[in-house]
């Protein structure tokens, strides 16, 4: 089996190390890890993206490199892995850059709010299938703005992001007229803001349609 993990998708398509990994391994079944600096777009922290797959119960990686550099470097970091400590996973999902103050981390348990966090987590959710949260309506220098643009929609999940979205109980615009409700977000998240985004992507407004 051959897919792609990385700590960026990790939160956007979160069955694939939660679910489907446990079972592969289950099965006995060999896993390739695919795409761990996430498309190139986690090239300004290679180490932390190899150290985070390497980690994984994965049986090989598979990589892209463009030169012999990228080669030894690659290996270098093969050669010399220690596995992340669990502590050291949350450090690096709580400050990793790519990961922001914008990525919802889908925790287990949503501080936000005791009533609404599963629905915040599934709306989330469909906005990681949509565009993997890279669009976040902050202005960027034009070389990020086209690498996120680019990888944005870079798996063709978008019409089923939008199927599966009409499908839940509370969208987006619902869970707005919450928000006076919701508490901080223990990674920083603007939940008011970002739904007012997710709403924009899959909502039903005219600027969406």
């Amino acid at each position: 089996m051959m897919t792609h993990f990385n700590y960026f998708d990790k939160f956007n398509f979160p069955k694939l190390e939660d679910q489907l990994l446990p079972l592969v391994k289950e099965k006995e079944i060999g896993t390739l890890c695919m795409k761990p600096l996430a498309d190139g777009f986690l090239w300004q922290n290679v180490e932390d993206a190899f150290r985070y797959v390497f980690s994984l119960p994965v049986d090989a990686v598979v990589t892209g490199m463009n030169n012999q550099e990228m080669l030894e470097m690659d290996l270098k970091l093969a050669e010399e892995f220690e596995p992340l400590t669990e502590a050291e996973k949350e450090e690096l999902f709580a400050n990793a850059e790519e990961l922001g103050d914008y990525i919802c981390r889908q925790c287990d348990q949503c501080s936000v709010s005791k009533e609404f966090g599963e629905d915040l987590k599934a709306v989330f959710r469909m906005e990681g299938y949509f565009d993997r949260q890279m669009y976040d309506g902050r202005p960027r220098n034009p070389a990020e703005y086209a690498l996120r643009d680019r990888l944005r929609f870079w798996f063709g999940d978008r019409e089923l992001a939008e199927v599966r979205y009409q499908k839940l109980e509370l969208k987006a615009a619902d869970l707005l007229d919450k928000a006076a409700e919701f508490k901080a977000c223990r990674y920083g998240l603007d939940i008011k803001n970002k739904l007012e985004i997710v709403d924009y992507k899959l909502g039903e407004s005219e600027i969406m349609n």
